[in-house]
Order: structure tokens, then sequence, then C-alpha cells
């Protein structure tokens, strides 16, 4: 299968509307991996592309030993240096990104960013498009919830709620979003 790389950076590629048109009426689309960080933007791409018949490739490290891991969605990508223990559910279109540790039986929705250099213990539920700042740490067993952001260093001690921004140490409630 021929793959695609659909990124914001300035070497794009090939245009999205041009790479649309190109593959309209062809039935054996080339795969497409989605390189976007905004969990919203990611989602939307996500979106089209499967509207127009496109399947989609993952790039995950080759140190990553997918056998011991629960689900690992499509469209994913895991950086060099990550670690996963095992037992862990990533669902579509996720960014786990270079140096990060998600430990054992762990969940993470569709279309999460999580940034360099985060860390995961047990048992963290992260709901469906999450952004991640970098260098953020979860205690075990803390959730959170759909359309949330987590601020760069926060250390999530407790449960967030849906659509809220949370930032430091602890970390507490900044902004609703929702």
């Amino acid at each position: 299968m021929e793959k695609i790389i659909v990124g914001a950076g300035r070497k794009k590629v090939m245009a999205i509307n041009d790479l649309l048109i190109q593959y309209k009426h062809v039935d054996n689309k080339p795969g497409i991996l989605i390189g976007i960080g905004d969990t919203r933007d990611n989602k939307r791409l996500a979106q089209l592309f499967r509207d127009a018949g496109f399947a989609f490739f993952s790039a995950i490290n080759k140190e990553i030993v997918t056998s011991r891991q629960k689900i690992l969605g499509e469209g994913i990508t895991i950086g060099l240096g990550t670690i996963l223990t095992c037992n862990i559910s990533v669902g579509n279109h996720v960014i786990i990104n270079i140096g990060c540790t998600i430990s054992h039986d762990c969940f993470i929705g569709n279309h999460v960013n999580i940034s360099p250099g985060c860390h995961l213990a047990g048992r963290v539920v992260i709901e469906d498009d999450v952004f991640v700042g970098i260098g953020a740490s979860f205690i075990p067993k803390v959730k959170v919830g759909k359309e949330s952001i987590i601020a760069a260093g926060a250390c999530v001690t407790k449960d967030v709620p849906a659509g809220t921004m949370v930032a430091g140490v602890h970390a507490v409630i900044k902004k609703q979003l929702l």
C-alpha cells in the first residue's frame, strides 16, 4: 500500500485538496497518517479522509511490543523512546510523542495528543479529544474527561472533568472549555 503523511509542517507531501482530487476515482487509495497535534484538526481530517474512502496506517516505533497491548487503534503514532508496558488501549488517530511512559492498564481514547516526556502511571483513563502538554504526569487511577487540556508540566493527582483546562503541581482547573 502506498502511504502518505498529512502534516501541518511547511513540507507537506501533498496539499489535502490535491490529494482528495487526485484519488477521488481511484479504488486502491493510499494509506494516510495524520500527523497534526491539534485534536480538532486531527478529528476533522480523519473524518474527511474516511468519508473519501481512504484507509489509515500507523507509525509505531519498532521498540514497542505491540503483542503486549490490549488494543492499538488505526492511524496512531508512537514516538521514539516511548515505553508502553502492558494491557494498554490506544484509540484511533492518537499521537504519543517521544519519551513518554505509559504504565499498565491505561486507556487512551480517540484523537488524543500526548506531548513529549509525559508519564502515565497505571490505570489512567484519558477520554477522547484530549491534549496533554509536554512533561505532564499522572498518578494512578485518574480520569481525564473528553475535550480537556492538560497544561505542560502539570501533575494530575485527581480526576479532570470533561472540557476543562488544568495546570500546575498539583493540577487545578484554570478554565472551562465547554
